[in-house]
């Protein structure tokens, strides 16, 4: 069995004989905390982008605007992909020792 230290003894002591007033010091920052009452967070929407011309000539895109908008993004994803799989086949090929 453990030899308790002198601190040990002071502090187990020291709990002993204020027990009831450490207990309701405790509950009572319990109860403060637990009966604060806290504003609900205010959600921001977010902002939609919108294309301008559309907005200021029109309200809905026609199929020839939709298309233009899917292409575009679908070329950029592409053009990201490739680069990306270029980066990925010298590192591949550098791992290997070959040369690329």
């Amino acid at each position: 069995m453990e030899q308790l230290t002198q601190k040990q003894i002071t502090a187990r002591a020291y709990h002993a004989r204020n027990k009831d007033v450490i207990n309701a010091r405790k509950k009572a920052q319990y109860h403060q905390s637990a009966t604060k009452s806290t504003k609900p967070r205010v959600v921001k929407p977010k902002a939609v982008a919108t294309c301008w011309a559309r907005t200021t000539m029109k309200t809905k895109p026609t199929e020839r605007e939709v298309f233009v908008e899917s292409v575009s993004v679908s070329s950029a994803a592409a053009a990201r992909r490739e680069a990306r799989r270029k980066i990925e086949d010298r590192q591949l090929a550098k791992e290997l020792g070959l040369d690329y």
